[in-house]
This record gives C-alpha cells, structure tokens and sequence, in this order.
C-alpha cells in the first residue's frame, strides 16, 4: 500500500488527475421550510439567499474570466515555443546530442502541460444548465409570496453551486498543469541557452571574432530566434505574474 501510495504522490507530482468527487443528493427546500413568523426576518432571509445566489453567479464569472485569460496566454506561448524550437533544430549547425535530444523532450513535455492546462480551462467554459428565477416564479401571487421566493432563490443557488465547484475542480487542474508548465519552461528556457551558445563557438577566444561570428548569425536570419526568445522571457514572466494574480 505504501508503494502504491509513493507512486500515486510521484505521479502527481507530474501528471496530476481530477478526482471525481461523490455526487451528494441535494435537498430541496420549501416555503414550509423557512420557518420564520415576522415580516422583518422574512425580508433579511429574502435579502440573504438573494445574496448568496448573486456571490454564486460571481464566482462563475470569476472562473470564466480565468479560464479565457488561461486560453488565450496558453495558445500564444504554444506558438512562440514551436517557432524557437524547429528555428533552432533546423540550422546547418545543429547536430543530433544530449541537448538538441532534451530540447526536444523538453519542448514535448512543455506542449503536453499547456494543452492539458488549456483543455481544463475549456471545460470550465462549457456551458452549462444554470437555475434562475422564471417570470411566472416572480408574479405569482401567493399569500406566503415572500417564503415561496426565498425557497425558490435557495434551491437555484443549490443546484448553481453544484455546476459551479465542478468548474472550480476543472480551474483548479488547469492552474496545477499551468504551474508545472512554468516550471517546464525554465527548463526549456536553460536548453535553449545551451542550443546558442552552441551555435555561438567559434573555437576561438577572439572577441572581434565571436562577435563576428553572432552578427554573420543575425544577418543568417537567426535574429528571428533572439526576438522569439526574448518575447518568451517576456511572457513567461507575464504568465508568473498572471497566475499569481489569479490565485489571489
């Protein structure tokens, strides 16, 4: 059991997965249930459940938010990554060995984590059945009027926060694999280093001559891979700032 359990920690320190939570009946309420006789407490109980329903309805635009801002810097930083990657495996220079072979495995891995961070935040997007008070909920008379809207708002805010805390569980994944894709991406940060000054050695301790040999690179075109990576370190503290942001 232990080892199972060491395994199980391993794996989710890379790979984590969702559990399923146990899908608890909900119980419903009626306007028998609200027990309360002065006109005074039955207005603050009304005011109340119309509260909770609103913070509910908040926190789904507080994950739809994420979600999209998640989306959108994940396709960016996709593209960027792909673009260094086969502009720096696809030179004249480069040769098969253990770093061009990390770049890669690196680079499959980095792609991995943002696809799975992207496709939980899309999850958490999809759209879903939600609760809401109908017209025929709000003009109908009824001598306990107030008791019956009560009962009504709070079994909607019931159901609303079922759908809900499963989009929080999808955010949650999405914002795990996006963490590990930060980390990913000083990895791969550190093998694109390695990738330049690989290109940069010239066999020689000459400054006039390594300086010769980085312009004949720039004007070889590979000013395209300083800017790309220049805008990777950009985004990537962009993102560690987002994130932290979305955290809070």
């Amino acid at each position: 059991m232990k080892a199972l359990k060491s395994l199980k920690n391993i794996r989710e320190l890379f790979w984590p997965l969702l559990e399923k939570a146990k899908e608890s009946e909900i119980s419903t309420v009626s306007q028998e249930d609200v027990n309360l006789k002065s006109e005074d407490d039955i207005k603050i109980a009304f005011e109340l459940a119309q509260k909770i329903y609103n913070d509910e309805q908040d926190r789904n635009k507080t994950i739809e938010t994420k979600s999209v801002v998640f989306v959108g810097s994940i396709g960016f930083v996709i593209a960027i990554i792909i673009g260094i990657t086969n502009f720096l495996l696809s030179g004249q220079n480069v040769y098969f060995n253990a770093i061009t072979a990390g770049i890669v495995l690196v680079t499959i891995v980095l792609i991995a984590y943002l696809v799975r961070s992207s496709w939980y935040s899309i999850k958490a997007l999809t759209r879903q059945k939600f609760q809401v008070l109908r017209f025929d909920d709000i003009i109908k008379h009824d001598k306990n009027y107030l008791k019956q809207i009560i009962a009504k708002i709070i079994n909607s805010s019931k159901e609303n926060s079922k759908i809900i805390n499963l989009r929080v569980d999808y955010m949650t994944m999405a914002q795990e694999y996006y963490k590990r894709a930060i980390v990913t991406l000083f990895i791969y940060c550190l093998f694109v280093f390695f990738v330049l000054i690989g290109k940069l050695q010239t066999g020689s301790n000459d400054l006039a001559i390594s300086l010769g040999k980085i312009a004949s690179l720039l004007r070889n075109g590979d000013l395209f891979s300083v800017l790309t990576i220049l805008i990777l370190i950009i985004n990537t503290t962009l993102l560690i700032i987002i994130l932290r942001r979305l955290r809070q």
